[in-house]
């Protein structure tokens, strides 16, 4: 696992044409550099699919990657996007809350990469338990 500093360098040139000011950077890069995210809402998984197939779709990549790369993560969500007949985007987004607790982020799959694909397959799996353990269905 990388340290820290590391993790910061390579943020750095995803940020620069993000932050207005130096303070702004916690904000764009602490899922990054957090063992466990903190608490978010589990709506915000749920902008574009209901819980079964936010579900679904986690599951699907969070198996992919468990046989994979993360290289091979942006073919393969090309491929999810034609199975669920939807954009490209909407896909992405329960996997992009599902690592950053965000709405907005750095680029996915740099994200992804930076994190590294243990800590991806964990934050999935918390995202999951969110889902089955969430009240207020979509």
């Amino acid at each position: 696992m990388e340290n820290k500093k590391e993790i910061i360098k390579k943020a750095k040139v995803l940020l620069d044409t993000r932050i207005k000011t130096l303070a702004d950077v916690k904000d764009w890069i602490d899922y990054l550099v957090l063992d466990e995210l903190k608490d978010y809402d589990t709506n915000l998984l749920l902008k574009h699919f209901n819980i079964t197939d936010t579900i679904d779709i986690l599951n699907n990549i969070k198996t992919f990657l468990s046989m994979s790369d993360v290289y091979g993560l942006s073919n393969y969500i090309s491929h999810l996007k034609v199975t669920y007949n939807v954009k490209r985007g909407y896909i992405m987004w329960p996997l992009r809350v599902a690592i950053s607790g965000k709405k907005v982020a750095l680029p996915l799959f740099e994200s992804i990469e930076i994190i590294g694909k243990d800590k991806t397959i964990n934050r999935i799996n918390v995202a999951i338990r969110k889902l089955e353990n969430h009240n207020g269905a979509k």
